[in-house]
């Protein structure tokens, strides 16, 4: 599993700590578990099965694309624990307080965030606002951390040519990456190429779209289409015994929902994916379940709303275990506002929209050209310094 973050000390004048907030809700003890009764589910006959697929890619599809415009807020309250020996030098805890001899840390973080996407054009953006505190759950008692921890704000804006970043609470002191300026310490914000966003996607910059994806980068039709080609091209194939693929059904008062089960192997573990869908909400993904060599690890549960002919999700949970069964993770998202299809100012994806106050250093690292933040506009900083 990836790191969720990334630290980047500057000298004694500031230090810079990229917070990848991938981590969880909850004040006690997370669980996978549901509080629902185990549903009859109904096998479908495996003759059925392409054409439940097709169903399935065709209406999420057509749902997504309906979505031109997409902007709202929404309430991050996730968590993260740590657990053992080190639990308190890899959440950096300071090593002076009694919470240092903790075997279990929670990073609790509370992330009000607000977005805009033109999913037409591929433009995001992302202002979040992150609140972190940190307890010794062994202990009963907060956790101080490391004094050269620090939390910023983020407003980022990213689109195919560009990405930009601002984390207002942040100096930024000697660095290669001021052009101009590298002796001075202070605000400044970055321009840089686009794929320099990608680590930080779905940690400090939020983007809603991705509550449709499912599996690796991919939407849940692309999913979808992709494993009704192998049924076609190979057939059910047979995985150490039982079916690659099954899917069974239920009726729950008028719809359908189906539930899709994938075996496959992977490395030296047998690994099953559970998706369900629900035919009153598009047929998009309402669960999903990942069991590695018979281990629960991930779980998923989304809700929606309608809006106009357009479902969106409104409430958004997930859950990851490690494998001895503990939480190491637990996210619960709601999306408290969703406004679908009216306009938005295309000064919200350019740096006008970074709330930048005057003084503020502006570094284009795909130019390599330095600006000051002056009035509403950019000024070379070279011109700045001369004068």
């Amino acid at each position: 599993m990836k790191s969720r973050h990334t630290y980047i000390p500057s000298d004694k004048n500031g230090i810079v700590v990229r917070s990848m907030i991938i981590c969880a809700f909850l004040l006690t003890t997370c669980s996978s578990k549901s509080n629902e009764a185990d549903k009859p589910w109904k096998p479908v006959a495996e003759n059925m099965y392409l054409d439940i697929l097709e169903i399935i890619e065709m209406q999420t599809k057509a749902n997504y694309e309906k979505i031109n415009l997409w902007q709202g807020k929404m309430d991050i309250v996730e968590s993260e624990d740590y657990y053992g020996d080190n639990a308190a030098k890899r959440a950096y805890i300071d090593e002076k307080s009694r919470a240092a001899s903790s075997k279990h840390i929670r990073r609790i973080v509370i992330s009000p965030t607000a977005f805009a996407v033109d999913v037409v054009n591929d433009k995001l953006y992302s202002n979040l606002e992150p609140q972190v505190k940190y307890r010794a759950v062994d202990l009963d008692m907060n956790a101080p951390p490391n004094e050269s921890i620090r939390y910023s704000r983020i407003r980022a804006i990213v689109t195919p040519q560009e990405y930009i970043s601002y984390e207002p609470d942040h100096n930024f002191g000697y660095s290669d990456s001021i052009l101009v300026s590298a002796r001075v310490s202070g605000k400044a914000a970055f321009l840089e190429p686009p794929e320099k966003a990608k680590d930080r996607l779905g940690g400090d910059i939020r983007d809603p779209r991705m509550f449709f994806d499912f599996g690796k980068n991919k939407k849940i039709w692309e999913t979808i289409s992709t494993r009704r080609k192998v049924l076609l091209t190979e057939g059910n194939i047979k995985i150490a015994g039982y079916p690659h693929l099954n899917i069974a059904e239920i009726d729950a008062d008028g719809h359908t929902q189906y539930q899709i089960t994938t075996l496959y192997r992977d490395s030296h573990d047998y690994v099953k994916v559970k998706l369900v869908v629900d035919s009153s909400v598009g047929y998009n993904a309402i669960k999903q379940e990942m069991i590695d060599d018979g281990i629960p690890r991930i779980s998923v549960k989304l809700t929606y709303e309608k809006i106009g002919d357009v479902f969106v999700p409104k409430t958004f949970h997930k859950i990851l275990l490690n494998s001895e069964g503990k939480c190491i993770f637990d996210s619960r998202i709601t999306l408290t506002k969703s406004i679908i299809n009216k306009p938005i100012s295309e000064k919200t994806f350019t740096y006008k929209n970074l709330g930048l106050q005057n003084g503020v250093r502006f570094v284009d690292n795909i130019k390599r050209i330095e600006y000051w933040y002056e009035n509403g506009k950019l000024v070379p900083a070279s011109e700045k310094i001369q004068n």
